[in-house]
C-alpha cells in the first residue's frame, strides 16, 4: 500500500515520474563555482537568460543551499576555479 492505495491501483508511469535520484557523492565539473551551479539551469526556461539574470539565480541557489557563506570566504569568490588538489 502507498498512500492508502494498493500498488496495483497506481499508474506505473505516474509513479515512476514521482521518483528522483539524488547522488550522495558530490561531483564538480572542472570549472568555477558559478559555472558548476549554472549547469543546473540547462533544460530550464533560464538556460538562455542574460548573464545578470543567471547571476541572480546562481546566487539565490547558493543561498538556498546554505553555501553562500562558505563561498564568500573563498578568494575570488564565485568565479574562482575550485581547488583541484584539495
Amino acid at each position: 500500500m502507498v498512500g492508502g492505495r494498493a500498488l496495483r491501483e497506481i499508474d506505473l508511469k505516474w509513479w515512476r515520474s514521482q521518483i528522483g535520484l539524488v547522488q550522495q557523492e558530490p561531483f564538480l565539473f572542472n570549472n568555477t563555482i558559478y559555472q558548476n551551479v549554472e549547469f543546473g539551469l540547462i533544460g530550464t526556461e533560464w538556460e538562455k537568460a542574460e548573464f545578470e539574470v543567471k547571476k541572480e539565480l546562481v546566487q539565490q541557489a547558493c543561498k538556498e543551499a546554505y553555501a553562500d557563506e562558505f563561498i564568500n570566504r573563498l578568494p575570488e569568490v564565485l568565479y574562482a576555479m575550485p581547488c583541484l588538489y584539495c
